[in-house]
């Protein structure tokens, strides 16, 4: 890892339940229905560290701005730095296992079925530009590998399609401390081999200049790519698009199904927990009964999996569910999912 190291300093500078819940069939989602609706995420105010604040540093930023700074807002810019990780860590007794993760040596032309090398300099920037696109020679890897004054391009597939998966698997199948390794369900299902992919719900397609000449300082010509604006359950509209509603009326009152649409299992992280809760509403919109759902450590949603929530109450037309986020890093429980259904036939 030498040469890696010499070009890092030559370039200097990634989510079951209550009452009458049962099991149901395992649901089995299309790879075209896996579609997501993916904007700038917006993070909640609750959490105790909300992004990079050195990310200008980083030496790529002097072409890629805005690349660089959706990055630095991301867990990735934060991953070494953030103060629940630091929490952790304190209580962990073989640090260095995380280390690889949190602070990685380039990952690019290294093996990445094995647990990555950790970094032993500027590990503030946590999982940065470097870690991702750079390797051994120096040379930045890309989908395009688009001639550049700046650095050597070189086009990889590993940064299309499922051939991108690679690079965050080698990182998120790893479970340590309160982290579960949620890629490997990911691997397990062979979702890959259906046409999914981490970046397909992680990172938002977009449109724009890539870069600006380093010459003459005017953008590039735009063109396709992905926004490294990653979204995560921080963004409590990119979370409720994990789960699937259905409701269903039966003999004694209703029914409420929940189905994991994520890649994987839910939660990731062994001290979330996610509460569904569920009531039953007349016509007139009075509350007939109560019940909840909940997805923690414990009671986790395998992917494609689905539960059911019965409700008995005679004159139910609607179900109102509303669902909550508790997590490390927040001071309270925070609302994802607000909804009325009616009652399917």
């Amino acid at each position: 890892m030498s040469r890696a190291i010499g070009a890092l300093a030559g370039l200097s500078a990634f989510v079951a339940l209550a009452s009458a819940a049962w099991l149901a069939p395992r649901a089995t989602p299309r790879a075209d229905e896996a579609g997501w609706t993916l904007a700038e995420p917006v993070l909640l105010p609750e959490e105790r560290t909300q992004g990079n604040a050195r990310w200008r540093e980083v030496s790529c930023a002097q072409c890629h701005e805005e690349i660089a700074r959706e990055w630095g807002a991301t867990l990735h810019a934060l991953a070494w730095e953030d103060e629940v990780f630091q929490d952790e860590l304190a209580s962990i007794r073989r640090k260095k296992s995380c280390h690889g993760c949190h602070a990685p040596l380039p990952l690019v032309g290294t093996d990445l079925a094995q647990r990555p090398e950790e970094r032993p300099m500027w590990r503030h920037f946590g999982v940065d530009c470097r870690a991702c696109h750079l390797d051994a020679e120096g040379r930045v890897h890309g989908p395009w590998g688009a001639p550049s004054p700046g650095h050597t391009s070189v086009q990889d597939d590993a940064y299309a399609g499922a051939g991108s998966n690679a690079l965050c698997i080698s990182c998120h199948r790893v479970s340590i401390g309160p982290v579960l390794g949620i890629a490997q369900d990911f691997v397990d299902e062979q979702l890959g081999a259906r046409g999914l992919s981490c970046v397909g719900c992680h990172m938002a397609p977009v449109e724009r200049s890539m870069a600006v000449d380093d010459r003459t300082g005017e953008p590039l010509p735009a063109r396709a790519g992905r926004s490294h604006a990653l979204q995560t359950p921080r963004d409590p509209s990119f979370l409720a698009q994990a789960f699937a509603l259905a409701t269903e009326r039966t003999a004694t009152g209703a029914l409420l199904r929940v189905t994991n649409r994520a890649g994987h299992r839910v939660p990731g992280i062994e001290d979330r927990r996610l509460v569904f809760e569920v009531t039953a509403l007349d016509a007139a919109g009075k509350a007939l009964a109560t019940g909840e759902l909940v997805v923690s450590r414990r009671e986790y949603l395998a992917w494609g999996e689905s539960r059911e929530l019965a409700l008995e109450a005679k004159g139910v037309t609607d179900l109102r569910v509303r669902a909550t986020h508790d997590a490390p890093a927040y001071a309270r429980p925070v609302v994802f999912l607000e909804r009325e259904l009616e009652l399917a036939e």
